[in-house]
């Protein structure tokens, strides 16, 4: 607002210029005299134009309520018939205060530019949408690096903004919005490891011979499969990243599932174990591969395609 301003006086000052030249050679002394009149006027006027350039910043314009912040500063104020313009405030002695006056534009400009910054990132992550893709008779997530990644970055954003000595009017929002994305990004970082144990066990327990020989394990499974279809369910009908993980919940859900899945994982382990201490051949085989087996033993096409590990020698 203040460049437009000072621009015309510059352009104002070299006019008269011009013209006082003009009257000097003509010898037209009452002329010349106005004319150097008006140009001491705007000098002075220029000279007091700071108060207009630090007094149309952005952030007094966009937020005048900090106006009453000012005068509180200047120990000065306004009447109440008195509306608030340049010459007004020349009225009640603003002129004098040109250091007190500049301090506080400063300030306030780069506390502006932080709360700018703030709600350009707050309003960035409500645009991060959560991408679901069919999975069998349910959802999983994916590109789950990217939004991780758009995370971590804003949450470094963050950090930087935090240690400027203007940012104390947003701290506490800077540090919710802090929390909300460690929230957000942990949330989705176990999702994606109980997705991964889910996504290597969901075929295992679906066979009827582990469910048998497994009850207890197939038990635990059955809640952290409902539970993660569940919260699937949620992310594809809610995509939108900052409403879908709110609070939490979500992220206690998934770390509970992966206790529980470390825990079917480890008993399948021993179980697998059991069975090789019995037929020590088995000592050959990946437990993907005694799984299948296990898995399948009514299946002898099945099982009948890993003997040729069990039993080099066999074609």
């Amino acid at each position: 607002m203040f460049q437009p301003i000072e621009k015309k006086l510059i352009i104002y000052m070299r006019n008269l210029e011009g013209i006082i030249e003009k009257f000097q050679s003509d010898g037209n002394k009452m002329a010349l005299q106005m004319a150097r009149v008006l140009l001491r006027q705007i000098e002075t006027f220029k000279d007091d134009s700071w108060i207009i350039q630090y007094l149309t910043v952005e952030a007094l314009v966009k937020k005048p309520s900090q106006w009453q912040e000012l005068f509180e500063k200047c120990e000065k104020s306004l009447d109440q018939d008195m509306i608030l313009n340049l010459n007004n405030l020349c009225k009640i002695g603003m002129l004098d205060m040109q250091s007190q006056i500049e301090e506080f534009s400063k300030r306030i400009e780069k506390q502006y530019a932080l709360e700018k910054k703030f709600l350009e990132i707050l309003d960035n992550l409500k645009e991060i949408n959560i991408v679901t893709v069919q999975y069998k008779n349910t959802f999983i997530l994916t590109q789950v690096d990217d939004i991780i990644q758009v995370l971590d970055d804003n949450i470094n954003s963050l950090v930087f903004m935090k240690s400027s000595p203007f940012i104390k009017p947003i701290i506490k929002r800077c540090n919710d919005l802090e929390q909300k994305l460690i929230l957000i990004e942990d949330t989705l970082e176990q999702g994606m490891r109980c997705q991964r144990f889910w996504k290597y066990l969901e075929p295992i327990f679906n066979s009827d011979d582990i469910k048998r020989k497994m009850p207890i394990e197939s038990m635990k499974f059955v809640a952290v499969d409902r539970n993660f279809r569940n919260n699937m369910q949620s992310f594809h009908t809610y995509p939108q990243m900052w409403e879908a993980i709110e609070n939490d919940k979500m992220k206690n859900d998934f770390l509970f599932n992966n206790k529980q899945l470390d825990i079917i994982q480890k008993s399948i382990t021993e179980y697998l174990e059991t069975k090789r201490m019995v037929f020590p051949r088995f000592f050959f085989l990946s437990d993907d591969q005694m799984l299948e087996i296990l898995a399948q033993t009514k299946d002898p096409q099945m099982v009948q395609k890993h003997i040729a590990k069990c039993f080099e020698v066999l074609v």
